[in-house]
């Protein structure tokens, strides 16, 4: 279950959940197994470099959730690409798409102010 920070008042369900994911290569696998096309979202609060989605592949829930990794520097590309073979997963950046099937490319939307309206635990 997501949590939301202490952000919820009362028995009201918060409109926005925040899911801190463990790395960015999470975020990755989260974002690739969601059939419709997903946007990454970046941005910096407190000094902590966010990168994150709306996308739900979690199935029906009565609120949207922001799943995002903590990274370590903003990105250093427009896009992401992952990548899943037997020989292991590969997650990089790229400013441009990748070719062929055996890529997952996700645009990176960087915000230029975090958003106040969503909680995170970073």
């Amino acid at each position: 279950m997501p949590v939301d920070c202490g952000e919820g008042k009362g028995d009201k369900k918060p409109e926005v959940v925040s899911l801190r994911l463990s790395s960015i290569r999470d975020l990755a696998r989260l974002a690739s197994s969601v059939s419709q096309v997903v946007a990454l979202i970046y941005f910096e609060k407190e000094g902590v470099n966010v990168l994150g989605t709306f996308a739900q592949p979690f199935g029906s829930v009565d609120y949207t959730i922001f799943s995002y990794a903590v990274v370590d520097s903003p990105p250093e590309g427009n896009f992401l690409v992952y990548s899943a073979e037997e020989t292991g997963e590969e997650v990089s950046y790229s400013n441009f798409i990748q070719s062929g099937g055996r890529y997952s490319v996700f645009p990176i939307i960087k915000l230029e102010s975090p958003p106040n309206w969503l909680p995170l635990c970073v």
